[in-house]
């Protein structure tokens, strides 16, 4: 409340009281003239401060309805982060999945390709084989298996005319079939030979080379653990669990063992894609937590670090995983020290600053991250209404569509852009199933095997036949070479011979 000033009744010089007869000395007018300055002064000052509360009250309110406004945005925004659908990532649905995706197809995408029985595959409608036509042929290096029809009847190949019908062709249609895994024991039965005069030592056929020697997991069984694990997502007791289903024991220490050996054999492949992304001149970076129970020092509840780079030539696309446990600026700066590029893509996080700082470096940021804030901005606001994010989200949507002309990709593709991010995507759908890493050496085997995996699947080579391959000539290299012709891309089924992909899938 403003302190009451005091207020001085304005007598203008020009006027003469003794004109009016007033005694301005006389004590009692005196008194009157004070109590008539202090009921004006109060009145004014009653006056000024019903104004001012005013003001502010009105200004107060504002403030307080913006600020209120924006907490319910970002309420609004993080209940939908975590509760709601995503435009950007596709949700995990277990309970209605099937129910929900069978309402994008029609009953005819799904049965087109199969005569209805009591046909005999004779008709075809426009119908059926405008459906048939929308799916894509199955994988010609499958193996087929033949079921030949013959079961009309008798009566019906012979003509009215009284002639037998003739075969004139016949129609195909295809089914796929699965055949559940198969679990088998390879005897490795290794030929001795002897004088038979005892003149000399006994000898035997020595043992092909194996990537764990002392233990009785092939090359396919350790492959098919890598690929559940790393690129299916699931956890190693669930790997048990499959096992156990075919009459095999394998304790789930055993199995997480075999993934850390197979990863320390693996670990020059890993060398050799650092390589590949240290000569790159542009790599996009990015990093994600990891919990890890038993490291030295730190509590069980600590978070740790996933860093992820994606780098390499259009034809050689590297994607690589390093654990550490921080998170600050020092990691990118061992991760990247002798990276001698030109462009660095990252996120807004701060950590990268000191890689920017290099006269040759420029820092890309990710148009992604800025435009999912747009996005939820965007959808705070509620439909019906347009104001700056709708702006934003068009000017960004102008960059895509340049882009698509320049790459000839489609938008969700560009959208899709933020490779790190894209890259470190896998390991984080596998997190939610197997939460943490127990030791910091399962993290270290995680980040060598993660990166094997994604970037086989980058060079668009499948990641169970190509581990399958890897893991059984692993231990024959000697050399930087012998490892070097390991790497995805010298594997691609493409780039192979028809004896070599028979090789690979035997």
């Amino acid at each position: 409340m403003p302190e009451s000033v005091p207020f001085t009744l304005p007598v203008s010089s020009a006027i003469d009281p003794d004109a009016y007869g007033i005694n301005v000395s006389d004590p009692a007018m005196q008194q009157f003239l004070a109590q008539l300055t202090q009921q004006i002064s109060r009145q004014v000052t009653a006056q000024v401060t019903a104004q001012v509360t005013a003001q502010v009250t009105r200004a107060l309110k504002e403030e307080h309805r913006a600020e209120i406004l924006k907490l319910y945005e970002q309420l609004q925004a993080e209940r939908r982060r975590y509760f709601g659908p995503s435009a950007d990532t596709a949700q995990g649905r277990l309970f209605d999945e099937a129910e929900a995706l069978a309402q994008d197809t029609t009953e005819a995408d799904d049965t087109a390709a199969i005569p209805e029985a009591g046909t005999g595959g004779r008709e075809a409608t426009p119908l059926a084989a405008k459906a048939r036509s929308k799916r894509a042929p199955l994988p010609v290096e499958l193996p087929r298996i033949d079921i030949v029809h013959d079961n009309i009847p008798q009566a019906q190949r012979l003509c009215p005319c009284g002639t037998p019908m003739v075969q004139i062709g016949e129609e195909v249609s295809e089914q796929l079939d699965i055949v559940p895994m198969q679990v088998r024991v390879l005897r490795h039965i290794r030929k001795r030979y002897a004088c038979p005069s005892k003149d000399v030592a006994p000898v035997t056929a020595p043992l092909p080379a194996q990537v764990l020697p002392r233990t009785n997991a092939s090359s396919s069984l350790l492959a098919m653990l890598l690929t559940t694990k790393y690129v299916d997502g699931l956890p190693l007791y669930r790997f048990e669990t499959i096992m156990a289903r075919s009459g095999v024991t394998i304790p789930r220490q055993t199995l997480a063992r075999w993934v850390i050996g197979a990863a320390k054999a693996l670990q020059p492949l890993h060398n050799l894609l650092r390589d590949v992304a240290l000569d790159s001149p542009v790599l996009h970076m990015d990093e994600t937590t990891v919990q890890v129970l038993k490291e030295e020092g730190r509590a069980a509840t600590s978070k740790s670090y996933m860093w992820v780079q994606v780098a390499g030539a259009p034809d050689k696309p590297v994607v690589l995983y390093d654990y550490d446990p921080s998170r600050s600026r020092e990691v990118p700066k061992r991760l990247l020290g002798g990276w001698q590029g030109d462009y660095l893509m990252v996120d807004g996080y701060a950590a990268y600053n000191e890689i920017g700082r290099r006269d040759s470096v420029t820092l890309l940021a990710c148009w992604a991250h800025l435009r999912r804030k747009y996005i939820d901005a965007q959808w705070v606001k509620g439909k019906g209404r347009v104001g700056h994010a709708d702006h934003a989200i068009a000017l960004i949507r102008q960059l895509y569509a340049i882009e698509k002309r320049m790459r000839h990709v489609s938008d969700e593709q560009r959208h899709a852009a933020h490779q790190a991010e894209n890259a470190i995507r896998p390991y984080v759908v596998g997190r939610k199933s197997w939460l943490f890493s127990d030791q910091p050496s399962g993290a270290h085997a995680s980040a060598v095997i993660y990166s094997l995996v994604e970037t086989a699947r980058a060079n668009d080579v499948e990641p169970y036949t190509w581990l399958c391959r890897v893991l059984r000539e692993l231990s024959r290299a000697q050399n930087a070479d012998d490892y070097e012709a390991l790497l995805p891309w010298h594997l691609h089924p493409l780039k192979m011979t028809t004896q070599e992909l028979k090789t690979l899938n035997s």
